[in-house]
């Protein structure tokens, strides 16, 4: 049976916790001051609400997806950009010429990879020489982590710097944000055991839409995700470098920087 990513992806107009809008806007301000004079390429763009961001430096962007919902989003969105185009595509077999692009980005895609190992490597021969891949992923090693039902395999901040590092990218930074730290009111206590008793007993809704209500319950106001990300829409905090031999497991997010060169 075919999967609907678009069920499972953050698309324009769902409603979301302002944290969630933070955290999306946070992966495309990051990844903004790499794109200055880069030709850039997205993997799993969704609805490609922050290819507006990267296209703001950039020579230009592309961003692919394998769902076809996503696609016509993104689309319809920026049909009219300039240095913006989509297309289908499939993650797992990229079909570039070597040296296609300077900058690649995947964000809360890689464990969705069948062999992210060797997608990895094929995002390596793509990129120029100079070129660098920002990986961004939800960490598993966070106690309130919950899977997304179509994922493959999730990974660790040394397991992802373990994976760039053994296809030979020269240099590896690693980040973290979104630190949890020890809940100590009575409220955020409940809703941390209530959230992880959900997973375990596997009671979380499988989709984007069905989530909103449980979110609600645990984040409080909702807001709506644009179609297209504007600079200063929300607050931006900067990831923390990291040390991938010591690090806290209490962080949400990941995000690694592989320099090719």
């Amino acid at each position: 049976m075919k999967k609907d990513y678009s069920i499972v992806t953050e698309l324009p107009n769902t409603k979301i916790p302002i944290e969630q809008l933070e955290r999306f806007y946070q992966r495309y301000k990051f990844a903004q001051k790499f794109t200055y004079n880069k030709r850039v390429l997205e993997i799993a763009c969704g609805g490609g609400q922050g290819l507006n961001l990267l296209a703001h430096d950039a020579v230009s962007v592309r961003g692919i997806d394998i769902e076809k919902k996503n696609l016509n989003i993104a689309k319809a969105a920026y049909k009219n950009h300039s240095k913006i185009s989509i297309e289908y595509h499939d993650a797992n077999q990229l079909h570039f010429t070597e040296r296609s692009f300077d900058l690649i980005i995947l964000f809360e895609a890689i464990y969705y990879l069948h062999d992210a190992p060797n997608v990895i490597r094929k995002c390596k021969d793509i990129l120029s020489d100079n070129g660098i891949i920002i990986i961004e992923s939800v960490n598993k090693e966070w106690k309130d982590f919950n899977p997304s039902p179509y994922a493959h395999l999730y990974y660790s901040t040394r397991e992802i710097y373990d994976m760039l590092k053994s296809v030979k990218f020269k240099k590896v930074d690693m980040f973290c944000s979104y630190k949890t730290g020890n809940k100590t009111g009575v409220k955020a206590r409940s809703i941390s055991y209530l959230k992880r008793l959900s997973v375990k007993l596997n009671l979380m809704p499988k989709s984007m839409k069905y989530k909103t209500f449980l979110k609600r319950i645990f984040f409080g106001k909702m807001t709506l995700l644009p179609p297209i990300l504007n600079d200063n829409i929300c607050n931006y905090t900067e990831p923390e470098q990291v040390d991938p031999e010591n690090y806290d497991t209490q962080f949400k997010v990941i995000y690694a920087v592989g320099y090719k060169s």
